[in-house]
């Protein structure tokens, strides 16, 4: 608990210092740093560390020495990315170097400088020790932020390009594609969003089993994760498994002051309302995919990350133009090292404590 305490203290002041640097070739350096801060510690940790490492590491040698991997379901980028590490003579340690890089480097492209400073914390305390575990995952995670961000310039091509890539790493991204699509026809104004976010509510209270029924058959159907377990296992497993209603209210709590302070940004600093139409359909998104999450059994995290991006998007806003973003990041930042916390007590992810390969 404490590396990772003392990791994430470094992190937080090399990107204040990087957002708050004037001069771009003096900024080089706390951003190197906050990179490396982030990519050395996931690439060499020592053997075990995180609940998928051994298997990753097993799988990487069915692949070098052409075991069957047929009922492995695993896409050609992963595949060969394997294969490409053993014929340049590198081991397995390398594979998760390379996907360390480049989860980051997809991640700094995707934040500009101004909001460096709060959303690579952010990232660091929500998602980063969840690609431990989820090493493909994690990778796609952050260059279907990338998209997004290529999508709002207007750059289709290439934003689909980067869905495309990251296809062939871990297929989850392809729910990526729907919400580009549609979200610009969305028109969610600041009275609709309160109702959207309590409606919300009263539809996964209803029907949440429904959907997750669903849901997984079609997870399970189209993309085949899961498989090696039945529906009905899951839904039993969810009905003893669930998160407790207590951290259900908390989350709910965070993420409607979030919607508040969004809807009191308005129309300041000359931000359209098609803009804050965007922000607020992101919000909501993240927020039912998290208490939906929440609410059902840890297999949707596959689909939910996919998502996460959708809760940076309203925090750079309310970080760059809300009067109250102080007193706000200060309390956000309490709850997240909170659930470090929680997460290091229940050892989320088989991460805590920190071993490396180094030291």
């Amino acid at each position: 608990m404490a590396f990772y305490l003392f990791l994430f203290f470094l992190i937080f002041l090399f990107s204040y210092l990087y957002s708050n640097t004037k001069n771009r070739t003096a900024a080089v350096f706390p951003l190197m740093v906050t990179f490396l801060l982030f990519v050395i510690p996931s690439s060499f940790r020592a053997e075990g560390l995180g609940t998928d490492y051994l298997p990753y590491k097993k799988q990487f040698y069915e692949v070098v020495n052409d075991m069957d991997i047929s009922n492995q379901h695993w896409e050609a980028g992963f595949y060969y990315l394997c294969v490409f590490i053993d014929k340049i003579g590198l081991d397995y340690h390398w594979l998760f170097a390379i996907m360390s890089f480049f989860t980051i480097l997809f991640l700094f492209l995707s934040v500009s400088k101004r909001t460096f400073a709060i959303i690579v914390p952010v990232y660091a305390f929500i998602n980063y020790l969840t690609t431990y575990n989820a090493v493909r995952q994690g990778l796609t995670f952050t260059m279907g932020y990338y998209a997004y961000t290529l999508y709002q310039k207007k750059k289709y091509v290439p934003a689909f390009i980067i869905i495309g890539i990251g296809c062939l790493f871990h297929k989850s991204i392809l729910f990526l594609v729907p919400i580009l699509l549609i979200m610009n026809f969305f028109k969610i104004d600041r009275k609709w969003s309160f109702v959207c976010f309590f409606a919300i509510l009263v539809v996964l209270k209803l029907f949440a089993m429904d959907m997750v029924e669903f849901g997984l058959s079609t997870v399970v159907t189209i993309f085949g994760y899961g498989d090696r377990i039945t529906v009905e296992n899951m839904l039993y497993l969810m009905a003893n498994e669930s998160t407790s209603g207590g951290m259900i209210v908390f989350r709910i709590g965070i993420l409607f002051a979030i919607l508040f302070l969004i809807n009191d940004v308005k129309n300041r600093n000359g931000l359209s309302e098609n803009f804050l139409y965007k922000v607020r359909f992101l919000l909501l998104l993240y927020f039912f995919m998290e208490i939906f999450h929440a609410w059902t059994f840890q297999e949707f995290v596959r689909i939910r990350i996919v998502y996460d991006f959708a809760l940076f998007i309203p925090l750079a806003v309310i970080y760059n133009y809300s009067k109250y973003r102080k007193l706000f990041f200060t309390g956000y930042f309490l709850w997240l090292v909170r659930n470090l916390y929680v997460a290091s007590t229940l050892n989320i992810n088989e991460v805590f404590p920190y071993k490396s390969l180094l030291f």
